[in-house]
């Protein structure tokens, strides 16, 4: 699934603008910034057209990081098993898997 098909540019520029103010006011003392409808026009376009090109640089990324793992599983068709098989045999496998969080889940704090 493309990045692009996951959030609007303009979901993300919010997101980012609402990060961004409550973050300031952790690391400077600060009041946060001020609530996304009252934000100037000029800025909104400002962070919305940002958040259009970090979306098509993820979507490039994603793109190329497909290709090269279509290339690495050719390869590795006569290489080695994966390393999550060897982690099980080892009874290690829960503790070698990494954990990402859902998008929402993730718990953001000072």
């Amino acid at each position: 699934m493309c990045v692009e098909e996951c959030i609007s540019a303009e979901e993300l520029a919010q997101l980012f603008h609402r990060y961004h103010g409550v973050l300031t006011g952790c690391f400077d003392g600060r009041a946060s910034t001020a609530p996304w409808d009252q934000v100037d026009s000029h800025q909104r376009r400002l962070l919305i057209a940002t958040a259009r090109l970090v979306l098509s640089d993820l979507a490039a990324k994603q793109q190329a990081g497909e290709s090269q793992e279509a290339e690495s599983d050719r390869a590795d068709d006569h290489q080695s098993p994966p390393s999550d098989a060897i982690s099980r045999e080892n009874g290690n496998h829960v503790a070698n898997r990494r954990y990402y969080a859902k998008p929402g889940q993730a718990e953001w704090g000072c």
